[in-house]
């Protein structure tokens, strides 16, 4: 026959009727050949064709030097990524430290370069038990701690390279290639189990940790065995051995990928035949596949090592895919197995699928150090004359200890709230302290004893401050006793008018309770004469109606609201929600105000203040902010801008801070015109409080004239009341209200007030100022019959 090299057609030899098998026939003749450098490849004919070629020669020339060079470099590169693995957790070892060398040499740099001289040697020998001379591996350093991909070897290939190997058939390519792989990917799964085993479920970090992504097959084996947060703590900062387990795994698995120069393709030859893997229709399938595998690991739109696989994988394909002069196979026409064994390609297939890497082979644990989680109720019933327990749990999510505590404040004594705080019991004001492990969860115990009466009973708001490594914050338990109605908490909300004030109180109405009615009565019992329901005598409440809350608003006459906190007075001054259901259950009570009644003038200018100013004192905490505001109990107030002799701070621009010692000196203090002023003093809720208001007379101003209260009391209408007060200004003006006709004179700064009436009943008496926005100043008196009595 024709062609560059002399080929014959054969035939099988006949014996007895029996022909010789072509293979065995072939597979002898290259032996006879192999010492004369040439080689016989079978094709189909008519029957048989062979043709002779010369065998390559020098393949194997790498010289000692060279694997001793590689190999070496190798063994330097896993050391320093061992160490870069390790650094996390081994902050203040220096990296020629032994306790940071050996365990990076024993149980990461030996064992992975070890297991890939093993796969090397294997693979060596069964090609030799084969007849075929095939050379070692050359693992290829990459020394820098790169985290994506941070092994110390980028890629293990054989020199010479097993594609320019010739092969006698295809079950000997296929097998060979297979050793490899199968070494890699047994081993490493053997390494990462034993590595999960011994990583401690807690250490101490100094720095981000890098997670490793494991594999399917030992993700699912390592959570079995360790349980999903074990797992998870485990693979955050795993032992050398592991990290060893997860290189060999990828490297197993990338090297069973079908692409051009692997043994994955090789062994996909050695199923289908040289020709029928490099038909076009088998390199579109290829090419096609590899895409919409770096598609599901986000090659294209996130991990720098799948991008980096997926565009190497496409190109190799692209370039060398249609090759069929590699790998070279003297007999492509022998089938590389029996019909009956197993197929190499299911095995294939199956290692594939259950060592299918994560998206991610590493990924930074961004949130290591993250803060806590506080789970809370918002909102708790408790039965009347009972104790219960409230339960806060405080979840990490971080892979180190946590510190953590609480403190809380109520504002009343019908409740009794304590801690259960490490076997211990607190006051609810004391601070309960303790550690979350990593990934765990703490539950906290607040002990309630709820009010005995139903009578006076309300609901309260627990102010709580949680701090986790000193960084807080605030939250709120609303708890209500368990009633058929009953206010959600213990004060009034104020509108902030002094002459017609409005005040409301939720209440929480069970929608099992009965039709009812509420009305306001007076402290005693009787009729309340200062304060009457909004636009009504009686509200009739209909739980199907309300919806689980209604507000319940009432209006004062002028100037109550400064008798609304003075029931030790009269308790004829106090107004109590009643309410009495259709079956006869009843509850009541009486609420107080939260805020005090005055207002902090501003005209937002600077006021010199000095150790007189009957507001502030030296050292005190300031805070600008609103109503419900509290006090930070992270912050770190610092003094203003000065000296010991003068200093001056504008709240608008810092909102918060030290009044300096004042007897050296005084400050210049500038408030907005608006807003509040809360003084605090170490706890979670102000000390005092102030709404600012405006004024435009700067002598008034950081005073709390406006609203402030002068006196206050109770008489018998009979009695000749006589009294003098100093006010802060000369041209206020005299403003009366009530049904009582007190005399009223105002001498400079000097207020006189006369009064007397003709019956029998009791009177309420109440002076305070009011500061208009245009500067003046009103002096109010405020007189009202409380009926008769005592």
């Amino acid at each position: 026959m024709g062609g560059l090299w002399p080929a014959w057609v054969v035939y099988p030899i006949v014996v007895e009727e029996e022909e010789s098998d072509v293979h065995d026939s072939l597979l002898t003749l290259n032996r006879h050949l192999e010492n004369h450098d040439w080689m016989a490849e079978l094709g189909i004919d008519d029957p048989w064709v062979i043709k002779i070629k010369p065998r390559p020669i020098r393949q194997f020339s790498t010289t000692s030097g060279a694997w001793l060079f590689f190999w070496l470099g190798s063994f330097i590169s896993t050391i320093i990524v061992g160490i870069a693995w390790l650094k996390p957790r081994y902050s203040t070892l220096e990296w020629y430290d032994a306790e940071m060398i050996l365990p990076v040499v024993l149980f990461y740099s030996l064992p992975f370069l070890g297991t890939i001289a093993l796969a090397s040697r294997l693979q060596k020998k069964v090609a030799a038990k084969m007849g075929t001379r095939i050379g070692g591996i050359i693992p290829i350093m990459l020394p820098f701690p790169y985290f994506p991909w941070p092994f110390g070897v980028i890629s293990i290939p054989t020199a010479p390279r097993m594609d320019d190997i010739t092969w006698d058939d295809r079950h000997r390519l296929g097998l060979v290639s297979l050793v490899g792989p199968a070494v890699l990917l047994v081993s490493g799964l053997i390494f990462v189990l034993i590595g999960l085993y011994l990583t401690p479920q807690n250490t101490v970090l100094n720095a981000m940790p890098i997670r490793l992504e494991f594999s399917l097959f030992p993700q699912a084996l390592g959570t079995l065995l360790l349980g999903g947060e074990g797992y998870l703590l485990a693979s955050s900062w795993s032992h050398p051995l592991a990290l060893a387990g997860q290189g060999l795994m990828l490297m197993g698995w990338i090297s069973l990928l079908p692409f051009p120069g692997l043994p994955g393709n090789r062994i996909l030859v050695a199923e289908l035949g040289l020709n029928a893997t490099r038909s076009t229709g088998t390199q579109i399938a290829l090419f096609l596949a590899t895409c919409i595998t770096g598609l599901m690991f986000g090659a294209f739109t996130g991990h720098q090592f799948w991008t980096f696989l997926t565009m190497l994988g496409a190109l190799s394909i692209l370039i060398s895919g249609a090759d069929t002069s590699s790998p070279r196979i003297l007999d492509d026409i022998k089938p590389s197995r029996d019909s009956s064994t197993l197929s190499v390609s299911h095995i294939i297939f199956l290692s594939l699928l259950l060592a299918l890497p994560a998206e991610y082979p590493t990924a930074e644990v961004v949130d290591w150090d993250a803060g806590l989680e506080w789970e809370v109720p918002q909102l708790v019933e408790v039965e009347i004359n009972s104790s219960e327990n409230i339960s806060i749990f405080v979840k990490s999510r971080a892979l180190i200890t946590r510190e953590w505590s609480i403190q809380g404040w109520s504002g009343t004594a019908d409740w009794n709230l304590s801690w259960e705080c490490g076997g211990d019991k607190l006051a609810i004001s004391e601070v309960c302290s303790g550690q979350v492990m990593p990934l765990q969860s703490s539950e906290i115990i607040i002990i309630v004893n709820s009010p005995e009466n139903v009578v006076g009973a309300t609901g309260i708001e627990l102010q709580l401050w949680f701090e986790d490594e000193d960084v807080g914050a605030a939250s709120i338990i609303q708890i209500i006793p368990e009633l058929p109605v009953v206010a959600t908490s213990q004060y009034w909300n104020w509108d902030g008018n002094h002459l017609a004030p409005r005040i409301c109180a939720e209440l929480s109405v069970d929608s099992k309770a009965p039709i009812g009615n509420v009305t306001l009565a007076a402290g005693d019992g009787g009729d309340s004469k200062l304060w009457s329901l909004e636009n009504t005598t009686r509200i009739a409440l209909e739980p199907e109606e309300v919806g689980g809350l209604v507000e319940v608003c009432a209006i004062g006459a002028n100037g109550a609201i400064h008798l609304l906190n003075s029931g030790e007075l009269s308790s004829r001054l106090l107004p109590v929600i009643e309410w009495t259901g259709d079956d006869g259950s009843s509850w009541s009570a009486a609420l107080a105000i939260a805020s005090t009644s005055s207002n902090l003038l501003s005209n937002g200018l600077a006021v010199t203040v000095d150790d007189s100013h009957s507001l502030f004192q030296s050292g005190q905490h300031l805070l600008l902010g609103e109503q419900d505001t509290r006090c930070d109990l992270d912050s770190s107030p610092r003094l203003p801008a000065g000296d010991n002799t003068t200093w001056a701070w504008d709240l608008s621009l810092r909102e918060q801070g030290l009044l300096p010692h004042l007897e050296n000196g005084a400050i210049n203090l500038t408030l907005p015109e608006s807003g509040w002023l809360h003084i605090c003093d170490g706890g979670l809720m102000p000390h005092e409080s102030w709404r600012i208001a405006p004024t435009s007379r700067q002598e008034l101003a950081l005073t709390t004239w406006d609203g402030g209260l002068i006196d206050v009391w109770v008489s018998n209408s009979s009695d000749t009341i006589n009294r003098t007060w100093e006010l802060p200004v000369s041209d206020a003006l005299v403003r009366t209200h009530g049904d009582g006709i007190p005399n009223v004179s105002i001498d400079g700064t000097t207020a006189n007030l006369s009064l007397l009436a003709s019956d029998s009943s009791f009177r309420a008496t109440v002076i305070w100022l009011q500061v208009e926005a245009d500067g003046k100043v009103l002096f109010n008196v405020a007189s009202w019959s409380l009926g008769v009595g005592t």
